[in-house]
């Protein structure tokens, strides 16, 4: 494992960062799918229903960028079926985004139903850093979709604020400084700016967060974040003695930040101090590093990671580009960076024609697929197997139809169609494919578990036979009161309450370290509120770590 976490999310960033163009392709299940929370009677919200009301120009992007100060008043159904005719009042800056539906935005009535100061607490325990493609995707637009939210709750106020902190945060660089301009300057609280700052400094444009810099800086009851910045823009500026001066005052009031006059001292003399480590840096930090070319030395694990990729740069051979995969693929397992590696690995295993490798090599290929959207490219691996199992000895045909079962079922959970079919013989097929796995009872309780939530047969009998295998009590992450809270808001059809709880379930582990018990509560409610796509890419991703 890396052994710095601010390094590991920042590759996560690098690799990730294109993850919601990744799955912008459709996937389809084979049938109606059956959630485990309660009914509720109104479906989801839809702004193109006939009877909603008009969405106000700050939520949707190209449509002008001041909020409505209209009052007026909706009718809507709550999840028991009630009618309630509620106040719409004044929209302000927390109530701007980026995405509308097309975009891939959550809805702006995303947030009905869900209190102001129930948001920002839920907005503000997101974790900092996700590492999952599919967990990223929904963080990333449930912080830029622009919703309504009641201005004149005073805790709307501070929304805008956490949004841009997580978007910081998370590396969402250019996402922070998308939604920031959806909104006037004047109306932009001083929190906000100075994340604004921060992601300007990180997107590597100095003149946005410099020109906030010397604005600030003329106030004395600012944060002094905004001093040392201007020092740093001074310096960069060629103002030397006017930098020079600004330190000093930073240093006669006693401000503590040994790093910040580290990184000063290098940019003024040119000299790099040895031993400085960037050890808890934060964004203005990282800049003057980056302008003094100082840079974090890779970690052991990285540098093994970029070996293995420079020799499969030099490789020529479809042959030898399988074998450097099957060991930069195994080591990434043992690290628990399959899913960052793989993404890193697909230019590589898209030059590879599409031939058996062996069964392992040919699976994994249609995993790091289906992982990342590339539907045909899986499909054509996924024929490679199929034909596999209708060739050679009849031992080795018997060994084809077990490896087809365990490649329908990743087919089955991503929902992609195909001709690979369930019934109420196939769990126990699966059950006989897989005898000599390991920790097969825990495989099993995951695959018997999320194939009913999404709506495949399951019998009493399937359940029973799990008795039958080993299941040793789950050493992985839960919350009860996250799930009966996630549960509770996807019954309601509070759309962002159920993405931030499914969100907050995960921490920035993603599916893959979860119990199947939250993985379940997280499915369910994710399909309760229209997201079947988002929660059959959660689904895959635990299933693939789990190699099933």
């Amino acid at each position: 494992m890396t052994s710095s976490r601010s390094k590991r999310a920042a590759l996560a960033f690098a690799i990730f960062g294109m993850a919601p163009f990744l799955y912008a392709a459709d996937l389809k299940s084979q049938e109606k799918p059956r959630s485990l929370v309660p009914d509720f009677s109104a479906g989801q919200n839809d702004n193109k229903k006939a009877g909603s009301r008009e969405t106000p120009s700050i939520l949707l992007p190209g449509t002008g960028t001041n909020p409505s100060n209209k009052i007026s008043s909706e009718r809507r159904t709550k999840g028991d079926g009630t009618l309630v005719i509620e106040t719409l009042d004044a929209l302000g800056p927390g109530s701007a985004g980026t995405l509308g539906v097309e975009q891939g935005g959550l809805g702006n009535r995303m947030w009905d139903g869900s209190p102001p100061r129930r948001v920002a607490a839920l907005l503000s325990r997101l974790p900092s850093s996700v590492e999952s493609p599919a967990a990223k995707d929904l963080y990333r637009r449930l912080l830029l979709t622009g919703a309504a939210l009641n201005a004149n709750d005073p805790a709307t106020s501070g929304i805008v604020t956490i949004r841009l902190n997580k978007l910081v945060e998370a590396g969402m660089h250019a996402d922070a400084l998308a939604l920031a301009g959806r909104i006037q300057q004047e109306d932009l609280p001083l929190a906000a700016k100075k994340h604004v700052a921060e992601a300007s400094l990180l997107s590597g444009d100095l003149s946005k967060s410099c020109t906030l810099a010397s604005e600030l800086t003329q106030r004395g009851d600012v944060d002094v974040f905004w001093a040392k910045l201007d020092s740093f823009c001074l310096i960069t500026a060629g103002a030397l003695d006017k930098a020079e001066l600004s330190v000093a005052l930073l240093e006669e009031r006693g401000i503590d930040d040994p790093l910040f006059f580290s990184l000063f001292s290098a940019l003024a003399s040119g000299t790099l101090p040895k031993g400085l480590t960037l050890e808890g840096a934060d964004a203005l930090h990282i800049a003057m590093a980056t302008a003094a070319k100082i840079e974090e030395p890779e970690n052991n694990t990285e540098q093994a990671y970029q070996a293995i990729f420079d020799r499969l740069a030099g490789a020529t051979v479809a042959e030898a580009k399988v074998e450097i995969l099957n060991e930069l693929w195994n080591s990434a397992r043992v690290n628990g960076d399959f899913v960052a590696i793989s993404a890193k690995s697909m230019d590589a295993l898209k030059t590879i024609p599409p031939t058996t490798y062996g069964f392992e090599f040919d699976l994994t290929a249609v995993q790091v697929f289906l992982l990342f959207g590339e539907e045909v490219r899986a499909a054509e691996w996924e024929r490679v197997i199929r034909r596999g199992a209708s060739q050679g000895s009849n031992t080795e045909r018997l060994q084809g139809r077990k490896n087809v079962l365990r490649l329908d079922s990743y087919i089955l959970l991503s929902g992609i169609q195909g001709i690979a079919r369930w019934n109420n013989r196939s769990f126990a097929a699966w059950l006989n494919a897989t005898r000599d796995l390991p920790d097969q009872g825990e495989k099993a309780t995951f695959l018997v578990s999320l194939m009913e939530v999404l709506g495949y047969p399951i019998s009493s009998a399937d359940w029973e036979s799990l008795l039958l295998l080993p299941l040793p009590l789950a050493d992985a992450y839960s919350n009860h009161g996250l799930e009966r809270n996630l549960v509770a808001a996807a019954s309601e059809n509070r759309v962002g309450e159920t993405v931030a709880l499914a969100l907050l379930a995960m921490e920035d582990k993603g599916p893959s370290e979860v119990t199947t018990t939250t993985m379940v509560a997280v499915t369910s409610a994710l399909l309760k509120v229209g997201l079947e796509k988002e929660a059959r890419r959660l689904v895959l991703e635990a299933a693939i770590s789990k190699e099933l």
